[in-house]
């Protein structure tokens, strides 16, 4: 069996993460995987890494009308049996090349949960019918597929899922101390992590105004390490600057390596999302694989999770007040570490999520 993914940009997001970890999970199964992308990135850089080959085609707006000619002969060149669309332009794009190709099949996967325009909506109409299956990250993407006019027929919920840590993992005493030399976290600090794109839907603007509240209510000394890259890091260093916060927040940048990430999560106290818009978050669901306490913005499968404190989005004293609760009960932080892990040991595994897709989107257990 051969699955091809194609996204038009093999970037660094949850979607890229979602790709790489059940390309992962099809090469333990023997099934062969395929990249197909448009714009490179650090998903295609460690392709060979992950067991994807890949391939580069047109895949953006101008493209619309021949990338699917372009994709059918790459299909029947690798032998595709799978195309596994990404998003609602690659996946109309699959569509019409499987049109072309007889036995492949297309499964698309909505990472966005964001209710389209009409145009899209009368696309979806028209071309979802032939999907093998749809799938929502979360219930209530559902819902969000349903009004976005996919045929209620096709559509599956299937949760996101990480790889868990395994033996090696770093304990958190070695983790503490990587975090202090690279990072610079002071010693007996409460330390907080969190891991998005530094973009408006990600609120990191609102994470770092409820670090400045957090100053304001607590005499506890707290260090905050925000992991991401993007457009708003200019503007959140002079605001963390001005706001008298920068000793106590670094902006870590892009974190690729995994023993880095590894020991970010193992060496922290508490995860932070405080997102604006989201459907259900990779980086959160490897924060609790590592069993951290959480504080959530209440967006996408926040609430579904189950397992951390839910906030509203936009609400920095809420989002401060969340922080400052745990931060001060210890025994609230560990029963919400250990439902964070068990959470994601019993219903966000990648192993279950591989499962689920190969299973026509049906989880049997």
């Amino acid at each position: 069996m051969t699955v091809l993914f194609l996204m038009e940009n093999a970037g660094g997001g949850g979607a890229e993460s979602f790709v790489k970890t059940l390309a992962e999970e099809y090469k333990k199964r023997n099934i062969s995987c395929i990249l197909g992308f448009d714009r490179p990135g650090p998903l295609s850089e460690a392709a060979e890494g992950a067991g994807l080959k890949t391939v580069k085609l047109g895949l953006g707006r101008k493209d619309f009308f021949r990338a699917p000619k372009e994709l059918a002969r790459i299909c029947a060149k690798r032998h595709v049996d799978v195309i596994h669309a990404q998003f609602p332009r690659e996946n109309v794009i699959a569509l019409r090349a499987a049109k072309r190709c007889l036995g492949v099949e297309v499964v698309y996967t909505d990472h966005m949960s964001v209710y389209q325009g009409l145009k899209w909506r009368i696309l979806n109409r028209i071309y979802c019918r032939r999907n093998a299956f749809a799938a929502a990250v979360w219930e209530g993407g559902r819902s969000v597929l349903l009004k976005n006019a996919v045929p209620a027929d096709k559509i599956r919920v299937i949760p996101n899922g990480v790889s868990l840590p395994g033996p090696a993992a770093e304990d958190a005493v070695c983790a503490r101390v990587c975090l202090a030399d690279r990072f610079g976290v002071p010693e007996g600090a409460f330390v907080m992590c969190s891991m998005a794109r530094l973009s408006p839907e990600k609120g990191p603007d609102v994470l770092v105004e409820a670090l400045a509240e957090l100053k304001k209510i607590t005499a506890r000394r707290f260090f905050c390490i925000i992991a991401g890259e993007g457009p708003m890091k200019g503007s959140l260093c002079a605001r963390a600057e001005e706001l008298g916060i920068s000793d106590c927040i670094r902006f870590a940048g892009r974190i690729d390596d995994g023993q880095i990430k590894a020991a970010l999560l193992s060496g922290s106290d508490l995860y932070v999302n405080s997102s604006r818009s989201e459907a259900m978050s990779i980086a959160v669901l490897e924060a609790m694989s590592c069993g951290l306490a959480q504080v959530l913005t209440d967006v996408g499968a926040a609430r579904e999770l189950g397992c951390g404190i839910v906030v509203p989005p936009e609400d920095p004293q809420a989002l401060a007040a969340a922080v400052k609760r745990i931060m001060e009960d210890e025994a609230l932080r560990t029963q919400l570490a250990e439902k964070s892990l068990e959470a994601a040991r019993s219903r966000y595994s990648a192993e279950r999520m591989a499962d689920s897709y190969l299973n026509g989107g049906k989880d049997d257990r």
